[in-house]
């Protein structure tokens, strides 16, 4: 029995949704700004499928839902990690005061009890500090851009 762990962060970027939809989006651009991917390789065909290389190994990342520039959602798949079998993730794109709030929920589902009692509390740390650092990120990028 899995057992998830589910963060969930926000900011204000002063930039459009539409721009902050672009850059997040754009997965050749993800380890730019995201600590957890080190790579990734859009796959061809109908669907959006993500190979994504992270610190805690591969996975695939299948898009469910896109409303751009307004929401995504997506599942994580195949995961190559001992301890994280999958789990998921969503964007908002709000405007707001100027800009855009960017919210950001992620979830990782661990594979079994043991692993969960085990390690459940440092991965909802290690995912919430690693989202933080990401949003700031994209933050710091895209509004370095639109002052340039």
């Amino acid at each position: 029995m899995a057992r998830n762990v589910t963060v969930s962060e926000s900011v204000h970027i002063r930039a459009t949704p539409q721009a902050v939809w672009d850059y997040t989006q754009d997965w050749s651009r993800r380890s730019e700004w995201d600590p957890a991917i080190l790579g990734a390789e859009e796959l061809p065909g109908k669907d959006r499928v993500v190979r994504a290389q992270t610190r805690g190994g591969e996975l695939m990342v299948r898009y469910k839902l896109v409303d751009a520039p307004r929401k995504t959602s997506l599942a994580m798949t195949a995961s190559s990690s001992r301890i994280v079998t999958g789990g998921g993730g969503s964007w908002e794109y709000a405007a707001e005061d100027g800009g855009t709030r960017f919210t950001q929920r992620n979830t990782l589902s661990i594979k079994n009890r043991f692993f969960a009692w085990l390690f459940a509390w440092a991965l909802g740390w290690q995912l919430r500090r690693l989202t933080r650092k990401a949003l700031a990120n994209a933050k710091r990028i895209l509004e370095s851009s639109v002052a340039s």
